[in-house]
């Protein structure tokens, strides 16, 4: 049975404290109990919380309130109301059931009766009801079911309750009821005291009519169980609609209704109720009391019997999921009424929707073969089977079953659509597009098969055919964020500029926290040139998440190191490529872009080091463009030896080298070449030079030996 949700509410002899205290005597002691506080009091008594001298129990006494205390029963006189009392002590201090409050003992001080039963600080039926707790249908037979077999033991003792109603039932912390206050009891067949004064001046049983069975509304003497099985019904159909089967807006149309009128159907009500319920109900609620369920242990029978319905677990399971937003009470549901009918055909539906909604494949797959074995024609689940095949990756055995769906109910559009995208996953482009256009054809005003027709074209590299499917489909759906950042990447890719920047825009209204489209537009602005409005966008972005080091913002941080490069922020792009790299250090472009902005900088060691980093790994494709970038450091250097090596190994790249930057190459290590040439014959020719001229010992000494023109020789 469910488990009933109690909400944390105190008994109304809690709420409805009186601080009047006339009827409670001045000494706060009755017998061997301590008076605490009154509790309540109303028409048919006073209550009041005590406490025994002895044990230290709680309990609560009842007294009558007499005509001289307070205007209370009507027009009954005093010995009218002494007698109605003591019946009332009589029958409660003889009955004993789990499911009726105990009375403990009954005595008299002063001249006035009191009784005293067991303190039970539950809240009732009536303050759930009026807090608007909702109860499941399981919830609701589970308190019925109780409160008929404590009427069943009550009827068996020979007594009529004679006043069901939700204000005399305590729901207990362990779900179970507490059946209260038999002020109106009387054994079958008893004198009736006061039933034929029910219907003049003021009402005797004031604020349970609603309760009554039209024959105790009548007045009739001859009562028997079936009354009481009239209220329990009563009480079910209040649990299972929230609202009483016979109301008015006076007293007269709701007796008028109740002798006359039937109820509205309980199912038009509450979808969760099964029709076995409804009929159950209904009978118990029959005006003829010779047509009505005849006793209390038939009902609770009936009860039981219904228990082995699926149907009812599947609308429990229905309630579970949809009301009370629990997917394990549903499931746990759905598996009682398979265990009731292993092939329910809607538990199996509903359990299967669960599965799916958890991710739970196998056990899915395992609802819907067990329909298809019993029922082949539910395309519903042939389309179920479709998205677990989907959720497997096993696309053609998806468009096996979206197609064998769509053919068991050819009109069902969501059917055909899925048909057309899981042909479109396979390749089959063609037939995809042929079911997207009989889509809309037949749905002009459904934006989905125009959303299809559009990615069909743009895998076709047909971008206006695109952009046309796009444009329509926006006007279909202008607030569909998925389809506009489409439209606006098309338009970007296609270099509409101005129709892509009023997209995104209009995006970044309905997505004002979404970071791939704030990337986009800061690569737009990039592209318009406005430098500023990139950098400024950007680095919101990236103070917003504290420059995170996750893959996913690889690009924007590479973006940034662009914009700033443009505007020869050098070394702020520097740093930009420098996370990148963090984000993702398998991407080798970033190390080029790296190495580029240290050249920048004339920082050419960072950039030969980065470069010869790069150019142990497995570059791929940019292998030539590596070779090519670590010449250009290796010729700023000065170092022609090494720059020409690295052009020969970048003209060796054969798979990844391009023709202009082949035919760059060629000429720079040919310029290289020709002044390595002119260098070694430079350097031969001074070599050659230096072979020529004598030798420093074997120079000429004339100008030394000769003499002074005025010297003479000796002899002249």
């Amino acid at each position: 049975m469910g488990e009933l949700r109690i909400v944390n509410y105190q008994s109304a002899w809690y709420n409805e404290v009186t601080h009047d205290s006339r009827v409670v005597p001045s000494h706060h002691m009755l017998e061997n109990y301590h008076i605490l506080q009154e509790l309540t009091r109303s028409g048919s008594g006073q209550l009041l919380l005590a406490q025994h001298l002895l044990s230290g129990q709680k309990v609560v006494i009842k007294t009558p309130l007499f005509n001289q205390d307070v205007a209370g029963e009507g027009n009954l006189s005093h010995s009218e109301q002494l007698a109605r009392f003591r019946r009332e002590c009589d029958i409660h201090l003889y009955l004993r059931h789990e499911s009726i409050v105990p009375a403990l003992e009954g005595f008299e001080q002063d001249g006035r009766p009191y009784l005293v039963t067991e303190y039970k600080p539950y809240p009732t039926l009536r303050q759930l009801l009026d807090q608007q707790v909702r109860f499941s249908p399981l919830e609701a037979l589970n308190i019925i079911q109780q409160l008929c077999q404590a009427l069943h033991y009550i009827h068996d003792q020979g007594v009529i309750h004679r006043d069901i109603h939700p204000e005399n039932l305590l729901i207990t912390e362990e779900n179970r009821i507490c059946l209260m206050d038999f002020g109106c009891a009387r054994k079958v067949f008893a004198p009736n005291i006061t039933q034929e004064k029910l219907l003049q001046g003021a009402l005797v049983l004031q604020g349970t009519l609603y309760y009554m069975s039209p024959e105790q509304l009548l007045g009739q003497t001859d009562l028997d169980f079936r009354a009481d099985v009239f209220s329990a019904g009563v009480i079910l159909y209040q649990l299972l609609t929230h609202q009483l089967p016979f109301e008015g807006s006076e007293l007269k149309d709701m007796v008028q209704n109740l002798l006359s009128r039937e109820p509205h159907p309980i199912r038009s009500l509450n979808p969760y109720v099964p029709a076995s319920l409804e009929t159950m109900v209904f009978q118990a609620l029959r005006k003829d009391p010779d047509y009505r369920t005849p006793t209390a242990r038939k009902l609770a029978l009936e009860i039981e019997e219904l228990l082995e319905d699926p149907e009812l677990y599947y609308c429990e399971a229905r309630w579970r999921l949809e009301q009370a937003q629990s997917l394990e009470g549903a499931q746990e549901y759905s598996l009682f009424a398979l265990q009731k009918d292993a092939y329910h055909l809607a538990s199996l539906r509903l359990l299967g929707q669960i599965f799916l909604e958890r991710a739970q494949w196998e056990r899915a797959q395992r609802c819907y073969e067990r329909i298809l074995e019993h029922h082949p024609q539910q395309a519903d689940a042939y389309f179920s089977l479709g998205q677990i095949e989907e959720a497997y990756q096993n696309h053609p055995a998806a468009c096996q079953a979206y197609e064998k769906a769509w053919q068991l109910a050819p009109d069902n559009r969501d059917y055909r659509f899925c048909l057309a995208e899981s042909l479109l996953r396979i390749g089959r482009k063609f037939q995809a597009m042929e079911q997207a256009q009989a889509l809309m054809e037949l749905n002009a005003d459904w934006v989905e098969p125009f959303y299809l027709a559009a990615r069909i074209y743009y895998s076709e590299d047909q971008k206006e055919a695109a952009l046309a499917h796009y444009r329509k489909a926006r006007e279909l759906a202008p607030a569909n964020p998925e389809l506009l950042y489409a439209l606006a990447a098309l338009q970007h890719e296609l270099g509409l500029y101005p129709d892509a920047l009023a997209s995104y825009k209009q995006l970044l209204i309905q997505q004002p926290d979404s970071v791939e489209v704030k990337h986009n537009l800061a690569n737009l602005y990039y592209l318009l040139d406005e430098l500023g409005e990139s950098r400024k966008l950007l680095e919101q972005l990236l103070n917003a998440y504290a420059w995170p080091r996750d893959r996913s913002w690889e690009m924007s941080y590479r973006l940034l190191g662009f914009v700033q490069a443009r505007l020869n922020q050098h070394d702020e792009a520097i740093e930009a490529y420098k996370y990148a790299i963090l984000c993702c250090p398998d991407h080798l472009e970033n190390y080029l872009f790296l190495a580029s902005a240290y050249r920048e900088q004339l920082q050419l060691e960072y950039a030969i080091n980065t470069l010869k980093y790069v150019s142990d790994l497995p570059v791929g494709s940019n292998e030539a463009t590596v070779y090519f970038l670590l010449a250009r450091a290796y010729y700023e250097q000065g170092k022609n030896k090494e720059c020409m090596t690295a052009l020969e190994r970048c003209l060796s790249c054969h798979g990844s080298l391009n023709a202009s930057m082949a035919q760059q190459a060629e000429e720079d290590l040919e310029l290289l070449r020709e002044r390595e040439r002119e260098r070694l014959r430079q350097q031969r020719i001074s070599r050659f030079r230096q072979k020529s001229d004598p030798a420093p010992g074997l120079r000429p000494v004339s100008n030394i030996l000769s003499f002074p023109s005025n010297r003479r020789l000796a002899g002249s």
